[in-house]
């Protein structure tokens, strides 16, 4: 294809087949760390610089690979690498190693040592030309750097080579986004790269300019560069490619403006390119009619200064005007040294309809907005993946944690491609209380709150190099020993251990149990239900009824009232779980049989929102030897063993029955609150199917279905901002759908 356009593509290294087999190297002992390395080098006599593709690579936790310059040791020039390499393919082509001589170097310790090289070596690119200075004796072409008002375009510019059979050349540059969010887009011809395992090996040089008008390029170990590219569009229609630099990208770098509008015949226009691996060259001319080559829709220019050669496909076409904006790519003709000729660039107004999304900002994950402390995204317990990081918006997110309880964050990612550090605070105006800064592919924070309150905390994830890197992170609130979710019967939900939840008129969930998806109540607060009163035998039952709508087990169950009667000892109160029909009595006739009548005093609960609560793990029952007392509140033991309920389903309806055994009052019930702990179970099965698998697409429904609802159980994340239910619950509910139960 190259030769058909005009050569703008250019080769500069050659492939080789070499087959590194462990007996090649040697094992070596480094004492200073209890390490072992195995190392070899590889010479390619003559060659400028060389590239290694590192194949099957598996690596064990804890081992890594790298290729530096035999003779710089100190230097890593690509990795250290670790798992399945930066793209998790099992494959990575070094980028360049300057020299004819190189050293791979395996290092792992104990047990990560294994029996075998967990990756192979098995071809290398002899690179015969260095990338980015050529062969200098090609006066034809016009540098840039004598043209000042062309600096800043040239900024943005970039030599890039990448790996097919052998080492190719193109030219490209930096593309802004409409919202100029720094995205490291970086627009080629398709010509040089349109696969995504060609874009991998991309190696995009940057600053290769000369110092002075027509001085001395700098040298291959002196450029800045970002290693690997992941492909977002290409089109071989437009030869026009949109790349996303995932490799770090090295600081103080530029975007180019672009436009979409029509480029007039007769437009000044200029090219910034880099021929024969040559520093930055420009080319400057005009808009021509006509197709100089390739399709209708192409822009043809004759240029009137400055040819263009080969390494100049991919290069820009800017607007010779104020705006310097870019409206194509290079992508053939005829232009050469001693004919500047012509040329044709694929139309970025023509790709345009490939990439407008794109385009218009760098894409980000479902947090967002959580780019400060004063807008954090609220977390639970739990695991995500695909979150993005960038140097203009840094995520922010927020938990509380318990007494007694520790807060743990671990992010994981590719070190390569951007530098993430992370803080943890539980003041954002004070010094972080823990912070993770390290050069590895994990950071990890953990604070335990060694206060008798819960406290906020706050995680700031950020970049300390780079502009872009996406992360996985995972969540983790541990609960104290002996301590677990509390539920209460005003809907609140603490943690605490079981003694002080019970003093609390709270229902207990069980140890290490958090509050998220734990606590449901139900009460009822209507018009007064009559008792009727009571003869030789108990009257009918007044009922009063609450529902869980919830489809959870039930761990745990309490019952709070307040019934207004003036002779505690005529009432007998049951709880009963409609759906089985079964009983459980609370409280039966305090004071009797060991007294004729029982307690004499007026009514059970203090107020509707103080109410009698009926608990298994309250210490005392509520009868004799307990002295009566009116309005009689707080937690008291259930006479019944209230965990009969423990393991039905909680769905439902409820009833509170009260019956006067006695004759000469009557009474009413005046409130009801019914508590449930739920048990322990698996928030990705929604719908509470028992069969295999457990997770199906009903699951998915049964969410949609919460959510349209507008129900609690919906608020996958926990967060209590407004609105509550937001399209992060949708990601946390297919974070824990991907989770699976176990």
């Amino acid at each position: 294809m190259a030769a058909a356009r005009g050569e703008r593509v250019l080769r500069y290294g050659v492939g080789r087949d070499c087959d590194v087999r462990p007996e090649d190297g040697m094992w070596l002992d480094v004492p200073r760390d209890g390490a072992r390395a195995w190392v070899v080098d590889i010479v390619c006599p003559t060659a400028e610089g060389i590239r290694v593709r590192l194949g099957e690579m598996n690596l064990p936790p804890g081992s890594w690979v790298a290729v530096y310059p035999a003779d710089m040791p100190a230097a890593f020039s690509a990795g250290p690498f670790e798992g399945q390499g930066p793209f998790n393919t099992g494959e990575v082509w070094t980028p360049t190693s300057a020299g004819e001589r190189v050293r791979v170097e395996f290092r792992c310790r104990g047990e990560a040592c294994p029996s075998s090289l967990p990756f192979r070596i098995t071809r290398v690119q002899h690179v015969y030309r260095d990338p980015t200075r050529g062969f200098l004796d090609q006066p034809c072409y016009r540098d840039v750097t004598c043209s000042p008002s062309w600096a800043a375009v040239a900024k943005a510019c970039a030599g890039i080579g990448f790996v097919g059979q052998n080492a190719m050349f193109c030219s490209g540059q930096m593309l802004n986004t409409q919202a100029g969010d720094h995205t490291p887009y970086l627009l080629t011809a398709a010509q040089c790269i349109n696969t995504a395992s060609i874009a991998q090996t991309a190696e995009v040089y940057f600053d290769n300019k000369t110092g002075q008008c027509d001085g001395i390029a700098p040298s291959l170990g002196l450029l800045p560069r970002a290693v690997g590219c992941s492909l977002l569009s290409a089109s071989t229609a437009h030869d026009s490619t949109l790349l996303m630099i995932e490799g770090s990208l090295p600081p103080n770098r530029a975007w180019a403006g672009w436009t979409t509008a029509l480029v007039p015949f007769g437009q000044a226009a200029g090219s910034v390119h880099f021929p024969e691996n040559q520093p930055a060259r420009l080319s400057l001319g005009f808009r021509v009619p006509g197709a100089v080559c390739g399709g209708p829709e192409y822009l043809g220019v004759d240029w009137t200064s400055g040819p263009t050669g080969p390494g100049s496909a991919g290069g820009g076409l800017f607007l010779d005007n104020a705006s310097k904006s870019l409206v194509g790519v290079l992508s053939c003709g005829s232009s050469a040294c001693g004919s500047p000729g012509s040329n044709g660039f694929g139309s970025l107004a023509a790709f345009y309809p490939l990439v407008s999304g794109l385009l218009q900002a760098g894409t980000d994950d479902g947090f967002e907005p959580n780019d400060s402390c004063r807008s954090p995204a609220a977390v639970v317990p739990g695991t995500w993946t695909g979150l993005i990081v960038k140097d203009v918006s840094e995520d922010w997110y927020t938990a509380e944690v318990p007494p007694g309880g520790t807060f743990a964050a671990n992010l994981s990612f590719v070190h390569a491609h951007g530098d993430i550090d992370v803080e943890l605070f539980t003041d954002c105006e004070q010094v972080a209380v823990a912070a993770s800064t390290g050069t590895t592919n994990v950071e990890s924070v953990q604070w335990t709150n060694t206060s008798s309150t819960p406290i906020g905390v706050t995680l700031r994830v950020y970049l300390d190099s780079d502009v872009r890197n996406t992360y996985a992170m995972t969540i983790t609130i541990g609960t104290p020993p002996g301590q677990g979710a509390c539920c209460l019967a005003s809907g609140a939900c603490t943690v605490t251990g079981p003694a002080s939840c019970a003093a609390a008129g709270g229902v207990y969930a069980g140890d290490g149990r958090s509050c998220q998806g734990t606590c449901y109540t139900a009460s009822y607060v209507g018009p007064l239900v009559p008792i009727a009163d009571g003869t030789l035998t108990c009257g009918p039952a007044a009922v009063a009824t609450v529902s869980i709508n919830e489809n959870v087990r039930i761990a745990a169950v309490g019952a709070g009232f307040r019934i207004l009667h003036p002779y505690q000892g005529d009432l007998r109160a049951t709880l009963r779980h409609v759906p089985t029909g079964i009983d459980v009595t609370m409280v039966d006739r305090p004071g009797v049989p060991q007294t004729p009548f029982g307690f004499p005093n007026d009514n059970y609960g203090a107020s509707v929102t103080n109410l009698f609560v009926s608990l298994d793990d309250a210490p005392t029952v509520y009868d004799l030897p307990v002295v009566g007392m009116d309005n009689v509140a707080g937690p008291w033991k259930s006479e019944g063993v209230l965990n009969t309920f423990a393991g039905m389903a909680a769905q439902g309806n409820w009833q509170l029955r009260v019956e006067d055994c006695a004759a000469g009052e009557t009474g009413s019930i005046a409130a009801f609150t019914l508590i449930v702990a739920a048990a322990p179970t698996c928030y990705a099965n929604c719908d509470g199917s028992t069969g295999q698998p457990a997770l199906t697409a009903n699951d998915f429904a049964c969410f949609i279905n919460l959510y349209a609802a507008g129900s609690s159980r919906a608020n996958c994340d926990g967060s209590t901002g407004t609105p509550v239910l937001t399209a992060n619950d949708f990601q946390c509910f297919l974070n824990k759908y991907a989770q699976g139960c176990s």
